[in-house]
């Protein structure tokens, strides 16, 4: 039962169980290290009354996968390509956003992304980050792994990358491309959706320059060949 003067709506709490006494952790006797073993529950209550749900977009753009820092960038030479969605909660309970990232090329329907498979919830007042990422290429980028299946990575937190072949996707992105941005939510029985857009572009410029220097050496060839025969006749 909540209290009478409680506000409608969301109400979290953390219940943390230890076998450790509290005060050994500040008894100068054991020395500068301790260890413990907690664990630990959250409570989510919604308070009945007048209880709104609302969301709003606060961020949606891609960005590089593989970076610790996630800027937003617009021109891609390899896939994947990672999506940035920063939602706020503006309302006075927890709410779960979902729904899907979808891919476009112009008109057409590229690829779709489930969005916020893991069901997370975004707490009252507050905002929370998700990261999805486009993935399906015949040549994409992946991650440098060790001997402990982590990710390895450089000085400054950056993902080392690898190239890797997928014959299952024969496909190699290129061109223009839109990602639209389609979730709702329940408010009550009352679904709300919410639509954010971004353009970028996947352009493997050194595969395209690659590929015409092979066809200029070849064109060069044969027509150096076939003047060669004309001179011989």
């Amino acid at each position: 039962m909540s209290p009478k003067n409680a506000e409608p709506g969301g109400h979290y709490a953390g219940i943390i169980a230890t076998l450790s006494k509290p005060e050994d952790l500040f008894d100068p006797s054991i020395g500068n290290v301790a260890f413990k073993d907690e664990r630990a529950a959250i409570i989510l209550l919604n308070v009945q009354g007048d209880v709104i749900r609302s969301l709003t977009a606060e961020k949606f753009y891609a960005t590089d996968a593989f970076t610790r820092e996630k800027p937003v960038v617009r021109v891609f030479e390899w896939m994947p390509v990672g999506f940035i969605t920063e939602l706020r909660n503006i309302g006075n309970s927890h709410t779960v956003p979902v729904g899907n990232i979808i891919i476009y090329s112009g008109d057409s329907k590229v690829d779709e992304i489930t969005f916020n498979q893991s069901q997370g919830r975004i707490l009252r007042e507050s905002s929370r980050t998700f990261f999805d990422s486009w993935n399906g290429a015949l040549i994409e980028l992946a991650p440098i792994l060790d001997e402990n299946g982590s990710q390895v990575k450089d000085e400054n937190g950056n993902v080392q990358t690898r190239f890797q072949l997928n014959p299952s996707f024969f496909r190699m992105p290129f061109g223009k491309y839109n990602a639209k941005l389609a979730i709702g939510y329940d408010d009550g029985g009352k679904y709300k959706n919410l639509v954010q857009d971004f353009e970028f572009w996947v352009i493997p410029w050194k595969l395209l320059l690659a590929i015409a220097i092979i066809l200029s050496l070849y064109i060069y060839y044969r027509i150096k060949k076939r003047a060669n025969n004309k001179k011989k006749s």
